[in-house]
């Protein structure tokens, strides 16, 4: 068995892989062999050791997983060896092998593929929750998404398509032609492009419906300046200041306190609102996780949503996986294949 682990927060170069033991199974625990392992925007933040919450070193990166399953606790009665599942963990991921609670796993459909599952329960989740819970995009509605070329992007223009909304894709514009050819309505290039003006042009001045945006810093304020009444903007991340070495003292406040005027007194009389998203602390709410991940499921296996995977790495390569991630070249999913 072999994970990749980070024991020093830094660049790319700190993600090495070292042989490990898994521990045995506990009475509901189930043991997973890894098929593949989603890469995720925060464990590049978190192997920087920029992450709010980023955890105790030695720490396995890596939120969610497929595979099948190879042992089972003494009272797990749902799964049984070779089930193909995949799974939400608590960091971890990045292995050969994982154990986690079987309450955490799902079965795939028989369509699905091990690469699509990976993807599922962090990045598909996320766009869910942003797009259902938070923003309640509804049909004929405008939404504008940030980061669209992105693995947790594409999930919620799809997401977004499938209630019949339309989708403004914000992107660079090496993507836009395929944001085109999967259902968006129009793509703006933040920069090229001054993103309020061009909004607001696209909605012929009235603004967008919901803006869901994971660049951060001053887009948080263009994004809240571009929504029209009753206008939704969701908060999913900032990952547009880090770079694979990480930020400098000015852009880390930049990153995680940007500045937003927005006085209560105001907001009530725009009728607009704000809202924010961290998958994480939402588990404890697992009633709700799970209706997302089942109605996930059902959009996939009524075509409606598919994953889709940029690119492929081997375990041995993490490195070269945040490398790529970092420099923008994505377009979907990169994952890990043990």
């Amino acid at each position: 068995m072999r994970h990749v682990i980070i024991r020093q927060f830094g660049q790319p170069d700190a993600l090495t892989v070292e042989p490990f033991v898994a521990p045995e199974p506990g009475n509901r625990d189930v043991m997973i062999e890894v098929a593949a392992s989603g890469v995720n925007f925060p464990d590049l933040v978190i192997r920087l050791g920029i992450y709010p919450e980023s955890p105790a070193l030695p720490y396995v990166p890596g939120y969610e997983v497929a595979g099948r399953v190879v042992q089972v606790g003494k009272d797990v009665t749902d799964f049984v060896p070779g089930d193909r599942v995949f799974a939400t963990i608590d960091g971890g991921g990045y292995a050969t092998h994982v154990v986690c609670p079987s309450h955490q796993l799902f079965k795939m459909p028989d369509a699905m593929s091990d690469d699509e599952a990976s993807v599922i329960a962090t990045s598909y989740l996320t766009a869910w929750l942003s797009v259902d819970r938070l923003a309640s995009v509804r049909a004929g509605e405008t939404v504008a998404v940030h980061s669209a070329g992105g693995g947790v992007g594409l999930a919620a223009l799809q997401l977004c398509l499938a209630r019949g909304a339309r989708v403004i894709a914000i992107a660079t514009e090496s993507k836009h032609a395929r944001l085109t050819f999967i259902g968006a309505d129009a793509c703006i290039d933040p920069a090229k492009e001054n993103l309020a003006e061009r909004l607001r042009e696209l909605t012929g001045g009235r603004g967008a419906d919901v803006i869901l945006d994971s660049t951060g810093g001053k887009s948080y304020q263009q994004s809240y300046e571009s929504l029209g009444l009753l206008g939704r903007l969701v908060l999913l991340g900032g990952a547009g200041v880090i770079n694979e070495a990480g930020a400098s003292p000015l852009q880390l406040v930049r990153f995680w306190h940007p500045a937003m005027r927005v006085e209560p007194i105001a907001l009530m009389t725009a009728n607009k609102s704000i809202s924010g998203l961290h998958l994480p602390a939402l588990w404890s709410r697992y009633e709700i996780c799970v209706a997302g991940i089942y109605e996930i499921l059902a959009l996939y296996e009524s075509g409606q949503v598919m994953p889709m995977i940029d690119s492929i790495f081997a375990l041995d390569d993490a490195a070269e996986a945040h490398r790529y991630i970092h420099a923008r070249r994505n377009f979907g999913k990169v994952i890990l294949r043990p």
